[in-house]
């Protein structure tokens, strides 16, 4: 009881924190030259798109949260048929990376513009329309790097030996700062190349250019 008092005293003041970090980053990545980011600006962006954040945060992971039980789910239904398992746990896969991108676009959304919940990962999905497959590695990248992260940090903790030397025990745990200190770059870099994939597909609709893999206009849209 006391250890689950304790993750849930420190799990709030890092959600704060990371929803501080979250809203100036994309506020800062979002201005164009010559606007910089102030004090007063990232304070205003905060008091504006936390609540939708927050909402957006909420419904981004009830999403998630279902749909990676349903590949495991199907695997275990099939099971006995490898040949038909294992694809299924592959194409699960793909997706999963897939809505994870298209879930981090949404969360962009809701910061930036008056949008929440599924009408922001609405906004996020129609602003990837012709560059999906570019998006898609771009998140297979990110999660790739920070995967690597987390499987080093489990072998890390999980590794950990009282009757090793001082030395060792110093040198584990400066390596292990140092892959907390690397995760946190990730995170934020992940949140400065989504903000730019954002502006930038933004722009290219807001011109009315959309063109197909033929190289012809479709159409014009507006967001």
């Amino acid at each position: 009881m006391s250890l689950l008092r304790l993750k849930l005293l420190f799990s709030f003041p890092t959600s704060v924190l990371s929803l501080l970090s979250f809203v100036s980053t994309i506020h800062a990545a979002s201005l164009s030259p010559p606007h910089r980011p102030s004090f007063l600006s990232i304070s205003t962006a905060i008091k504006l798109a936390w609540k939708r954040v927050v909402v957006t945060s909420l419904c981004s992971y009830a999403i998630f949260l279902l749909y990676i039980q349903l590949p495991h789910l199907f695997a275990a239904a099939f099971r006995n048929h490898p040949r038909i398992s294992l694809p299924i746990l592959v194409i699960g896969s793909g997706i999963e990376v897939y809505l994870m991108g298209i879930l981090g676009l949404g969360l962009v959304v809701s910061a930036l513009e008056e949008k929440f919940g599924w009408d922001a990962f609405r906004v996020g999905s129609d602003l990837m329309a012709g560059r999906r497959v570019c998006w898609w590695w771009v998140t297979c990248i990110l999660v790739g790097v920070s995967g690597w992260i987390g499987n080093r940090f489990e072998k890390l903790t999980d590794g950990e030996d009282s009757s090793k030397s001082g030395v060792w025990t110093v040198m584990m745990g400066w390596e292990t700062m140092g892959l907390m200190w690397f995760y946190g770059v990730v995170i934020i870099w992940s949140f400065i190349v989504t903000t730019v994939f954002y502006g930038d597909c933004k722009n290219r609709l807001s011109k009315g250019v959309n063109h197909s893999p033929s190289g012809t206009i479709l159409s014009d849209f507006t967001v």
